[in-house]
């Protein structure tokens, strides 16, 4: 059972984007002078490592020994950089690249073209990529009073790629073009084809993190080993992913020493992918509707991404997967899935979805890890989850929705005081009614009277460690 000592609060990251950029849709640039360096590629073992030991960051050796915040450099202004630099055509023909999707209009985003360079241009594994950079007026001229950075302001960049061998007229955007800071590194991870690529300043380190490992705790934490960056660019060999969503790869790169920057790499979207192929799930009140299970799909394939182990590697069950109210005609989705790793910890996930006249609608309403030692059927999960509200007033109508075993007839609210707050009538162990206000945790009760203890609400965002 997840109950209030349970829940592992996240571990402070990084620099980096956090966990927050993982799960939505469950639910994202260098010198030449006289020669042209070929990136190494480095091929990883997929075997997980065992856990690691924790490892203080580079910024806590770097400050003991008096070094100072790392060098700016200007990674985005540097000449073009991978093994393709030395091809002038191709390098012509990528920066003259539109950057929309054909049909569609010209992208706000979209730089001068007198401005555009292109930083990378580069086989790497199973394809060819670009990164394309360039100056928008109108992004400066929303940032008056920005202090002087590398490369000036208004800064942006889009990622291009193409099959082996691709001409620059293959080459075709990949993304959305966005807004830079012209010293920071960037990355492009294809998780299908295990390509990687990395973009720092010459002498800058970088590692990689192949996926994170939860520990029995429900703690989590990540091995990162460097991989070879000549002229600061590293193209990686990963093992290609079962999954195409998130995914669970993480890099860091050290500069002077000190760590710059530790986060996950750009998403590869690819419409021309094929759909994954389902996650084995263990539907433990019977099969789900046709909606059910898409959600519930979902969900799953968003949590074993994130683990970054193979399928067969972990144990996927859905408690619970039903219909909530919504603020509206028809009812709204929710599914709640849990999936069991090695250690025995357990990632529990949640998302509520419903039609929508632009095709669904959909809202995380839990993301956490939970410590083993609790069997399964018989854990609670409680969460707040509901749509948004249809009349477009701020306040979202919310549910709170707890999934218990069977046995439980009664589950009563409670704040963080202990207040008692609510109490609901279970169906089957399961509770679908209005949020009470100031709500917390919450206590089921056996139809025997015999309290299963309190559980707090389960979080909606965990760290993974990137």
């Amino acid at each position: 059972m997840t109950g209030e000592r349970d829940q592992v609060p996240p571990a402070p990251g990084a620099d980096g984007r956090g966990a927050s950029r993982r799960l939505l849709a469950w639910a994202t640039v260098g010198c030449v002078v006289l020669a042209v360096l070929v990136p190494l590629v480095v091929r990883a073992d997929r075997a997980p490592a065992p856990a690691p030991a924790a490892t203080p960051p580079p910024t806590a050796a770097s400050t003991a020994r008096g070094v100072g915040v790392p060098a700016a450099a200007d990674v985005l202004g540097l000449p073009t950089r991978g093994s393709l630099a030395g091809d002038p055509a191709f390098v012509a023909g990528v920066r003259q690249l539109p950057w929309n999707d054909a049909g569609a209009p010209p992208d706000r985003l979209q730089p001068d073209p007198g401005t555009r360079r292109v930083v990378f241009a580069g086989d790497v594994p199973g394809g060819r990529w670009a990164l394309v950079a360039g100056r928008n007026p109108l992004l400066a001229a929303e940032s008056p009073g920005a202090p002087p950075a590398p490369g000036g302001r208004g800064l942006v960049a889009a990622w291009f790629a193409g099959p082996p061998g691709a001409t620059a007229e293959q080459m075709r955007l990949r993304g959305v073009p966005r807004g830079v800071a012209g010293d920071r590194p960037a990355a492009l991870l294809d998780p299908l084809a295990g390509a990687l690529v990395v973009l720092g300043a010459p002498g800058d380190v970088v590692e990689v993190s192949d996926h994170p490992v939860v520990s029995a705790d429900g703690r989590v934490s990540r091995s990162y080993r460097p991989v070879a960056a000549p002229d600061g660019v590293a193209v990686v060999a990963l093992p290609p992913a079962e999954l195409p969503s998130v995914s669970a790869v993480a890099y860091q790169v050290v500069r002077d020493g000190a760590l710059l920057i530790r986060t996950e790499p750009d998403p590869f979207p690819d419409p021309a992918a094929p759909p994954p192929p389902p996650v084995p799930i263990d539907y433990r009140r019977g099969l789900p509707s046709a909606t059910g299970a898409q959600v519930a799909q979902r969900v799953a394939a968003g949590i074993v991404a994130q683990v970054g182990l193979p399928r067969t590697a972990v144990q996927v069950a859905a408690p619970w997967v039903g219909d909530v109210p919504q603020d509206g005609p028809g009812a709204g989705t929710v599914a709640v899935v849990t999936v069991t790793v090695p250690s025995g910890a357990v990632v529990v996930g949640a998302e509520w979805a419903a039609p929508a006249d632009d095709g669904a609608a959909g809202r995380r309403c839990a993301l956490a890890i939970a410590p083993a030692g609790f069997p399964l059927d018989r854990q609670v999960h409680a969460l707040s989850c509901g749509a948004p509200s249809s009349t477009g007033t701020a306040a979202p109508q919310t549910d709170l929705v707890v999934v218990a075993p069977p046995s439980v007839a009664t589950v009563r609210a409670h704040s963080a005081a202990g207040i008692f707050l609510a109490e609901f009538p279970a169906a089957d162990g399961v509770v679908v009614a209005p949020f009470p206000r100031r709500t917390v945790t919450v206590e089921a009760i056996t139809g025997g009277g015999v309290s299963l203890g309190r559980v707090r609400l389960l979080g909606q965002s965990a760290d993974f460690g990137s």
